[in-house]
């Protein structure tokens, strides 16, 4: 029987939801239907193995978290101290890229355009050629 494991920190969540997306995937009906009927056990093992690859990780994940729990108790060496603000950094700093990339891809103008922006935009011979590709496809009989 496995240990249980605690999800609290973000790693840990992070983790978490790579074990619950792996699982759905693998639980799919299209997935399921090539072991079936003969390799049901193959199948069972397979979701098997991919629980315990996760738990394995979340129990590593645990003992680094209560490590640094027991640290920042105790708190009275200068290096320890150290290494609990270099973890702070680095997870600021990955937050810190995410907003990033979040703020970039919400400011992305929307690419798509109607015909009549497309037409206005171009200029010179490519606007008389894009007028006429407009009145041939407007045009009715």
């Amino acid at each position: 029987m496995m240990k249980t494991v605690e999800v609290i920190s973000r790693d840990e969540r992070s983790v978490w939801a790579q074990r619950v997306k792996e699982l759905k995937q693998h639980n799919t009906w299209s997935n399921k239907k090539q072991y079936f009927p003969n390799n049901i056990d193959e199948w069972e093992k397979e979701g098997n193995e991919i629980v315990y690859k996760y738990n394995i990780k979340l129990q590593e994940l645990n003992k680094e978290r209560k490590i640094c729990e027991k640290l920042k108790e105790i708190g009275d060496n200068e290096e320890q101290k150290l290494q609990i603000f270099a973890k702070k950094v680095k997870n600021l700093r990955i937050a810190d890229k995410s907003k990033k990339t979040r703020t970039e891809n919400k400011n992305k103008p929307n690419t798509r355009r109607s015909a009549r922006l497309i037409a206005k935009s171009l200029t010179g011979d490519t606007q008389i050629a894009a007028n006429a590709l407009l009145e041939l496809k407007n045009y009715r009989k």
